[in-house]
């Protein structure tokens, strides 16, 4: 599904030839970026949802999230560096909620590093909460992780 924001941002699935804008924001934005092949295997996969920003023809941010068993998992979310701050990685959120959803998830999963202060507040502003921390999760540089969630659809209560 197609999506447009009010920044003139559309919201698309991900297709090969956005790898290479992928990776470069991969690289840009993490420390333990993802390789090349990551995205492109789960490109494929009926169970991942990949989803990009594109502002023009220039893809600004992306989204890879896999569903298991009842649950949505947000693996990789990311924007350029020039284009935060404007609503795009909402955007990108949102739409893979929405296919979540649609394939009758009842909750979405992240974890984030401890130390990114700006997702965790970005995560906590569109309704996620922490859940949990995985201990030395991350390892360039060694670090925690904050599990995350939010409830796509049901009862709260079922998750606690």
């Amino acid at each position: 599904m197609v999506q447009t924001d009010p920044l003139n941002v559309r919201i698309r699935p991900m297709v090969p030839g956005d790898v290479d804008a992928v990776v470069a924001i991969e690289l840009e934005t993490f420390t333990d970026a993802w390789p090349r092949d990551a995205f492109t295997q789960w490109l494929a996969e009926d169970w991942a949802a990949n989803f990009v920003a594109v502002d023009d023809s220039t893809v600004t941010g992306y989204i890879c999230a896999v569903e298991q068993d009842d649950e949505l998992q947000i693996h990789n979310i990311a924007v350029r560096q020039s284009h935060r701050g404007r609503g795009i990685g909402g955007s990108l959120l949102q739409q893979a909620e929405l296919w979540g959803r649609d394939r009758l998830k009842l909750c979405a999963i992240l974890d984030v590093r401890v130390s990114n202060i700006s997702a965790i507040s970005f995560y906590k502003t569109v309704g996620y909460e922490m859940i949990g921390r995985r201990r030395r999760y991350y390892d360039t540089p060694v670090e925690d992780a904050l599990v995350f969630m939010k409830v796509l659809q049901g009862d709260v209560a079922k998750f606690m």
